[in-house]
């Protein structure tokens, strides 16, 4: 009967032993899923960025002119919307409009705050004159701190190749200091050249 006690006791060592292995399983099977689902999000945000961008590139090809001149009443409102709405361009050149160039667009994004569009040289802090090259600049205003930091490696860091040594006043990815959430700076390939 002794004997009989100690298999038990053995065999509800075994069990729990299997169930400590399956429990472990378990969380680094789920801590792998949720880091692939996060970055499929981000990776998602980033081919919204593009896109706009894209966007953005195409209409300033159609209408031949830098974005900026081509919209009625610059508010970085109007701007943006005028990815797909015409009737945000001046009427000079609407004719050459072809939009919509991107369908459905939400200028209030479902996770990370609202879009605007802005005009600046390379360095965001510095304003657009003759003298200097002048970018479209893509913004949205409440990108927490690890979004900000994977955009930043894709643009900037060459994939965590090339660190920044300030991350959030250099690059194409910059941001309006260090705070979390920040707003996101995005500089396009639209830009219109000094001189």
């Amino acid at each position: 009967m002794h004997l009989k006690k100690q298999r038990g006791a053995l065999f509800g060592l075994d069990a729990r032993i299997a169930l400590a292995i399956f429990g472990l399983i378990s969380i680094v099977a789920g801590y792998y899923s949720l880091s692939k689902l996060t970055t499929a999000r981000y990776t998602a945000f980033l081919k919204e960025l593009l896109n706009y961008e894209s966007a953005i590139l195409q209409i300033q090809t159609d209408l031949g002119v830098f974005y900026q001149f081509t919209i009625d009443g610059n508010d970085g409102i109007k701007d943006f919307n005028a990815i797909e709405d015409g009737t945000n361009i001046l009427s000079r050149y609407t004719a050459k409009w072809n939009g919509p160039y991107i369908d459905g667009i939400a200028r209030n994004h479902p996770l990370y705050g609202t879009y605007t569009i802005n005009y600046r040289q390379a360095n965001y802090a510095d304003t657009c004159n003759i003298s200097n090259d002048c970018y479209v600049w893509l913004t949205i205003d409440s990108i927490p701190e690890n979004v900000f930091a994977f955009l930043n490696k894709y643009f900037d860091e060459d994939n965590g190749l090339m660190l920044e040594t300030t991350p959030t006043a250099t690059g194409r990815i910059q941001a309006n200091g260090i705070t979390d959430p920040r707003t996101l700076r995005f500089r396009t390939n639209a830009v219109r050249r000094a001189g």
